[in-house]
C-alpha cells in the first residue's frame, strides 16, 4: 500500500476514536467524569450528579445476552 494511503487510515482511525469520546463527553453534559457516569449507566445505575457518585439499583440491569422477558 502507498505510504499516502496508510496515513489516511491512520488518520481517519485517530479521527473516529477522537469522536467517540468527544461524543461521550457531550452526551454526559461535558462532565468531567464522563467516562465513569457511561460506566455506571452500563451497569445499570444512576449516575448523582450533586454527589458525583453511582446508585446502584438492584434488579434492573438486563444482560444484553438474556432472553427477553414473558409476560
Amino acid at each position: 500500500m502507498p505510504p499516502k494511503a496508510l496515513l489516511l487510515l491512520a488518520a481517519t482511525a485517530v479521527f473516529l476514536t477522537g469522536a467517540y469520546f468527544f461524543s461521550l463527553y457531550a452526551l454526559h453534559g461535558f462532565s468531567p467524569d464522563f467516562w465513569a457516569i457511561n460506566e455506571c449507566f452500563e451497569s445499570g445505575g444512576r449516575w448523582n450528579h450533586k454527589l458525583r457518585v453511582c446508585e446502584r439499583m438492584p434488579g434492573i440491569y438486563i444482560p444484553p445476552d438474556s432472553p427477553p422477558a414473558v409476560e
